[in-house]
């Protein structure tokens, strides 16, 4: 592969100039050999990589925003208005993240039940039936919305679908047909027909099968989770899937399985940080009855409990400080995280009966070693370990981005060894983990991973610095340094690195999105581009 990069790569001069950058775009290539993941997004009605050819299960929950007086059954599904109506909303502003973010066309609604449907925003009604409408997208400017206005009590309004136009060939599950013509051997499945079994997205799936790991973190909704007991777990049969509102356990746990399976990838599941004992060992079973034998699970206690912005740090800090595990609060707290993450594997180990298809991941946090020795010591917890898991992001302290004044002194700045998180000083911090690593035996694995341009204290979309920042995501010197980036991992001793995150509109929260809908190309898409390169250049080397 060529490459030309800056000419004084590291220094404050750098000029930082997008002509001197070059980066063949790379084909989408499968998992088999790949060294790479990719953290798998939240289910909300926002997201442009819709996972689902029913688009209804990342709508809102109908609980969100209808009439107090409305009641529900089991499955969230409105049993009595009450004189109320029952509002859910879905599709929202996906056209901030590209007009073609998902399939344009005719969605077929379909339905259980006696009563009346009105739509508005996105979408004309071209079709109506008993059971069945049809709406025509042919944008995606503005949000779909939903409403139950009528529903005979006796036999009300549920199981809502809003199925994609098209459907696919049988044979090739990763591209959407617009028709039977479209599938020559015979074997074309409607969404109408097949979403039962179809049900991913298959841009979704195409995108997907490039990763060999997937880490359901968001997909789980692990970050301040609420999820205690096995009857927390999002079922299934429930109307939405979307944690929009609600204190659930993110996706079904037969999605994930399932979606694992179909792309031959190992999944990575999140513990929630309250759950109890026999949550986990149900979690365990299921998916040691239900994922195929020759993949591997990657285990993990929550997420990021030493990062305090999330409620699973506060509850470690209480847990380890009633249990007197240090008179350091922090300290307490990490080595909480520690003991728990040890009983969380031998429950995993015991389902399993052993630890073969087992991949035991403690985190810790990328820039501060001590914490890394703190949960690896603890009870000699590296004995039971077999992956100190880190999330090595590269960016730059906040102030020389907030008087950036264009695109290069953004690059100039993640180049810069003046700044804690620039790309030199995060090239350090992995050096020295490649180093603990080794000495405590253990794999060195990316839970999370590539560019960190945010500003948290940003209010609006377009508040500047982000403006910039979503250029510099765009710009093909971000492919150049995500494949250096790459690079210096391997060469610290880094193996499994999992990025962060899979395709998402970029905002004011972040540009964590390898691309920003599921329909661009890698071409399109610097960051993609340069992770498929590495994926084909750098076979997985351990």
């Amino acid at each position: 592969m060529q490459l030309t990069l800056f000419a004084c790569q590291g220094s404050d001069e750098s000029s930082a100039s997008a002509a001197a950058v070059y980066l063949p775009p790379a084909d989408i290539v499968g998992n088999k050999t790949s060294p790479i993941g990719t953290n798998v997004g939240d289910i909300r009605d926002w997201i442009s990589d819709q996972p689902f050819v029913d688009v209804f299960k990342t709508a809102r929950p109908f609980s969100a925003h209808s009439s107090k007086s409305v009641t529900y059954d089991e499955n969230g599904w409105p049993k009595q208005l009450n004189g109320g109506q029952a509002d859910t909303y879905l599709l929202t502003e996906l056209h901030r993240a590209g007009k073609k973010a998902i399939p344009l066309g005719l969605y077929t609604v379909l339905y259980e039940g006696k009563g009346k449907i009105t739509y508005s925003g996105l979408g004309e009604v071209v079709g109506s039936g008993p059971g069945r409408d049809v709406l025509y997208i042919d944008n995606l400017n503005g949000t779909l919305s939903l409403t139950i206005t009528k529903s005979d009590p006796a036999d009300y309004i549920r199981n809502i679908r809003i199925l994609m136009p098209g459907g696919i060939c049988e044979r090739d599950p990763f591209h959407h047909a617009a028709s039977e013509e479209d599938c020559p051997d015979g074997d074309y499945r409607s969404y109408e027909e097949h979403h039962e079994e179809i049900l991913f997205n298959p841009d979704y799936l195409r995108y997907m099968q490039s990763f060999r790991v997937l880490r359901f973190m968001d997909f789980m909704d692990t970050n301040d989770s609420g999820v205690i007991a096995w009857s927390d777990l999002t079922r299934f049969s429930e109307a939405t899937w979307s944690g929009y509102g609600m204190d659930t356990g993110g996706a079904p746990i037969e999605v994930m399985v399932e979606l694992a399976n179909r792309l031959d990838a190992d999944p990575w599941f999140c513990m929630p940080h309250k759950a109890n004992n026999e949550y986990i060992r149900r979690f365990a079973d299921y998916v040691r009855d239900h994922l195929e034998p020759g993949l591997k699970v990657y285990v993990e206690y929550s997420n990021e409990v030493w990062n305090s912005m999330f409620k699973q740090s506060e509850y470690a800090e209480q847990q380890g400080r009633l249990r007197k595990l240090d008179s350091d609060a922090f300290m307490a707290q990490m080595k909480y995280y520690s003991k728990r993450t040890v009983e969380m594997f031998d429950i995993w180990e015991k389902s399993f009966g052993g630890t073969k298809r087992l991949v035991r991941v403690m985190a810790s946090h990328a820039s501060n070693i001590d914490t890394s020795k703190t949960v690896l010591d603890f009870e000699q917890a590296w004995e039971k370990t077999d992956a100190l898991a880190v999330a090595p992001y590269f960016g730059g302290d906040p102030e020389p981005f907030r008087s950036a004044a264009s695109v290069d002194k953004i690059f100039k700045t993640l180049y810069s060894r003046r700044y804690s998180e620039s790309f030199p000083s995060v090239e350090k911090d992995i050096q020295e983990l490649g180093k603990l690593a080794k000495k405590y035996d253990v794999d060195l694995i990316a839970y999370e991973g590539g560019q960190h341009l945010v500003d948290w204290d940003t209010s609006e979309d377009n508040e500047h610095p982000n403006p910039l920042f979503y250029q510099a995501n765009r710009d093909p010197r971000m492919g150049v340094l995500y494949y250096q980036y790459l690079q210096s991992w391997k060469k610290a001793g880094g193996k499994l690195f999992v990025h962060f995150s899979s395709p998402g509109r970029f905002a004011k929260y972040g540009s964590w999105g390898v691309m920003e809908n599921l329909n661009q190309t890698p071409a399109e898409a610097p960051k993609y581009n340069a992770i498929l390169t590495f994926i084909k250049e750098n076979p997985r080397w351990w």
